[in-house]
């Protein structure tokens, strides 16, 4: 399927699901495009949906670290920021992605539930599912 976000000016935060197969040059691609946005930029809080993202051989050790090099090398573009990863099949990726650019300072945290990961996040449960399932939705009829 592949991988789609949002943003909530207001609320400062920005939305990413994943979903089916994702390959590395998807996650490249979203990744690149994603520091690059000025909405990433203003955004303080970010959630990433990785529940329902089937394990993909072509994203192991090397792509998680390739990754979390472009974030690192885009500092910046993590100040200030708080993060919440929710994954099931990719734990250990995410996990390992959260190591890599912990030194940057950023607050993320990988979770194996939406209602605890928004609780980190300050977010509303219910207006939280909602919205990932409408990206999910999306990314499923396109």
């Amino acid at each position: 399927m592949g991988i789609i976000h949002s943003t909530d000016f207001h609320r400062g935060i920005v939305y990413t699901v994943w979903d089916g197969a994702v390959t590395w040059a998807e996650w490249k691609e979203h990744a690149s495009a994603l520091i690059a946005e000025p909405d990433w930029q203003r955004s303080s809080r970010f959630i990433v949906d990785l529940r329902s993202v089937t394990t993909n051989t072509s994203i192991a050790n090397e792509q998680v670290e390739q990754a979390s090099a472009l974030f690192i090398m885009n500092r910046l573009s993590l100040a200030g920021k708080r993060g919440a990863i929710i994954a099931r099949d990719e734990f250990s990726n995410a996990r390992k992605f959260e190591s890599l650019i912990a030194p940057t300072g950023i607050a993320m945290v990988v979770f194996n539930s939406l209602d605890t990961a928004c609780l980190f996040l300050g977010l509303g449960f219910a207006e939280t599912n909602h919205e990932l399932d409408r990206l999910r939705m999306q990314l499923r009829t396109t």
